[in-house]
């Protein structure tokens, strides 16, 4: 058995990218959102009291001010939020 992954945390970062629904329950509730960068990394956000805001971005691009926090299964950093900016763009396809 490999020893288990350790990951930097990482303060006061600058992520701007798209917010996209990542995982969701049985009634259709969104756990866990994605930003997606423009190099196509994604950082992970598990929707709680604290970050609910997030989930009125979805399909839309945002800035954030995060901390690393920690790093999921497939080793993707999660992110805890501080600050979310909207920016302009929104997604492509998205009808306005």
């Amino acid at each position: 058995m490999s020893p288990p992954v350790k990951f930097r945390r990482e303060t006061n970062m600058k992520i701007s990218g798209f917010v996209t629904a990542m995982e969701k329950d049985k009634s259709g509730n969104i756990l866990q959102v994605a930003v997606e960068d423009e190099q196509f990394n994604k950082y992970v956000v598990v929707i709680d009291k604290k970050n609910s805001d997030l989930l009125k971005f979805i399909n839309k691009n945002v800035l954030l001010s995060a901390d690393i926090i920690d790093h999921d299964f497939n080793e993707r950093p999660v992110l805890g939020v501080k600050k979310i900016t909207p920016l302009n763009q929104k997604l492509k396809g998205e009808i306005k």
